[in-house]
């Protein structure tokens, strides 16, 4: 079958090259699409770790602040205090921060050689 083109040509139609792309073009697309959908993310983790860090650091002194000029607090704070165990929730919470920062860099990481990998890849092409 013939197909005419809008310049007037016409030229054999071959249903296997409609929309046909060699394989490492397809795949050198879908990882810099993949790196960038992942970096975007993790680069916001990764820029408000340290800010959620000192907001939590400043949290605990101003408790802590409480603690010392307020020993007698209200049963409803006492029982909340109690219930939600503030001491472990400080001590693990910049654990917890500092944890979310190793796997963001992490991620970060893999986004990097990702897009290491896509360069090489269009060079093939």
């Amino acid at each position: 079958m013939v197909i005419q083109s809008h310049y007037g040509k016409g030229t054999a139609y071959n249903p296997k090259s409609v929309g046909a792309e060699p394989d490492h073009v397809f795949s050198r697309s879908l990882v810099a699409g993949v790196a960038h959908e992942i970096n975007n993310p993790v680069n916001f983790i990764y820029g408000n770790v340290v800010y959620a860090k000192e907001y939590a650091l400043d949290l605990t002194r101003l408790v802590n602040l409480y603690s010392q000029h307020c020993p007698q607090a209200v049963p409803e704070i006492e029982a909340a205090t109690d219930e939600i165990d503030i001491e472990f929730i400080a001590a693990d919470l910049h654990k917890l921060l500092d944890s979310m920062k190793l796997r963001a860099e992490r991620i970060r990481n893999i986004v990097l050689s990702l897009r290491a990998i896509s360069p090489a890849w269009m060079r093939m092409g």
